[in-house]
């Protein structure tokens, strides 16, 4: 029997804006993302992005994570030059 492989990620922002413009930002890797293997749902409340991304093996799990983490870093260091 497998079992799947949960991360949950809540990023807090100051600016209520934040979160809101990085799902924007993030949404073509959502649409890209492979969904054989893992899946991922993201959300925003307020100034919190939250992510949720459940896997079928530890490797499709970090896999997902890395792409996410890479764009939602990019997006915000880019909001910081602005």
């Amino acid at each position: 029997m497998s079992e799947n492989f949960f991360l949950k990620i809540e990023l807090f922002f100051e600016s209520k804006k934040n979160p809101k413009t990085i799902l924007q930002a993030i949404r073509p890797e959502l649409v890209s993302e492979k969904k054989s293997r893992s899946f991922t749902k993201i959300s925003v409340t307020k100034e919190k992005l939250s992510i949720i991304i459940e896997a079928k093996d530890a490797v499709a799990l970090r896999a997902s994570f890395n792409s996410f983490f890479k764009a939602i870093s990019l997006a915000d260091r880019l909001l910081e030059g602005f």
